[in-house]
This record gives structure tokens, C-alpha cells and sequence, in this order.
């Protein structure tokens, strides 16, 4: 980032926050529903207007709202390949991939990005390069907390300092229990 400009006694510093939101696994330009190319979806058109937005704007944020990894056919195959037992760990999701390629600074999960499990959950975004939020903290003790909830961008690469945090709404709090989202009562939605 650039540094903030001298204005009088204060500083000024003009940040520009690009968002992604839902979605849903459309990376390509493609209307898997009806089976024919698209020229309103996926990710790989979004890519253009996200240079072109950081290219007029020093100091840029590109985040996600969340449910980024479920919403087509396929996504529902590359969550079978991914969960089939002898999948590497280290076979890096195709939208984490994009993700990390466009720079993302942070992302928060959506419901839908549960769709497939925890454990799919967990090893689809050990390759992420950008902090990733949830509003509820994850079942599974072995997460360690800070790779979940944290400040907008890892300290190793970090560009300015800067600090992200999800809302959530109220009644996230009443999630199903048997989900393993809900919250207790004494603690808040959201970790930072």
C-alpha cells in the first residue's frame, strides 16, 4: 500500500475494498444449468474488472462474503474428488487457486461453503493464501483459532496495517446445534 499523504496535522490514506459475493463455484464463463457459455458469470470475467479496478487505485482490498466453493455441478465433483480418501492433501481446490492468483486479502464462509463437511471444509482451504473468517468457530479442536479469525492480511505479507472482521446476523446464534455452528449464549458470533 501506499503511504498515507501528509493533509495538515492528520493523515490520508484512500483505500478502495473490492468484493466478491456468492459465488457459488462459477469460475468459468459458463450457465452449467442450462448447459451453454455465459457472458454474466465466473470468476475468470470478474478477474478483468478486478485489475482494472486496482490499477486505477494505489491502495486496494479484494475480499469474499463467502460461499464461494458450492452452487454448481462442478463443485459437487470436485468436492467428491477432494473428500475420495486418496486424495493428496495437497491438491489445491480450483477456486482457492483463482483466489490466491487474483491476491485475495481476506474471505469470510458463507453457509454453503459447510455444504460438504468439515473435513472437506478443512482441507479445501489449507491452501488458501489469505485469512479466512467464519462467524462461527469450527467443531473440530485441532483448528488452531488464529488460522480462522484473524487481522485482514498474515503479517508475512502484509502491505499496511489493516483489520477485517464478519458480521453476522443475530440469528446466527440460533444455528442447530447438531450443526456444530451455534454459538453459547456468552460468546459473541464473530473472533476478533
Amino acid at each position: 500500500m501506499r503511504p498515507p499523504e501528509q493533509a495538515g496535522s492528520g493523515h490520508r490514506l484512500s483505500l478502495r475494498i473490492l468484493a466478491t459475493t456468492d459465488l457459488h463455484m462459477h469460475l468459468l464463463p459458463y450457465d452449467y444449468f442450462i448447459d451453454a457459455p455465459s457472458d454474466i458469470r465466473g470468476l475468470t470475467r470478474t478477474a478483468s474488472l478486478i485489475a482494472a479496478a486496482r490499477a486505477e487505485a494505489d491502495n486496494c482490498l479484494l475480499l469474499d462474503n463467502g460461499d464461494f466453493l458450492t452452487g454448481t455441478p462442478m463443485a459437487d465433483e470436485i468436492a467428491r474428488r477432494i473428500s475420495a480418501p486418496n486424495t493428496a492433501d495437497s491438491e489445491l481446490h480450483p477456486m482457492i487457486a483463482v483466489m490466491n492468483r487474483l491476491g485475495y486479502d481476506a474471505a469470510t464462509l458463507g453457509n454453503h461453503d459447510f455444504d460438504h463437511g468439515i473435513a472437506f471444509l478443512q482441507k479445501t482451504l489449507a491452501g488458501a493464501e489469505f485469512p479466512l473468517y467464519t462467524p462461527a468457530p469450527l467443531p473440530d479442536p485441532r483448528t488452531p483459532a488464529a488460522r480462522w479469525q484473524g487481522a485482514a492480511s498474515r503479517p508475512e505479507n502484509r502491505r499496511d496495517r489493516c483489520a477485517a472482521a464478519p458480521l453476522a446476523p443475530p440469528a446466527s446464534r440460533l444455528a442447530p446445534a447438531a450443526s456444530g455452528l451455534g454459538h453459547p449464549p456468552d460468546r459473541p458470533p464473530f473472533g476478533v
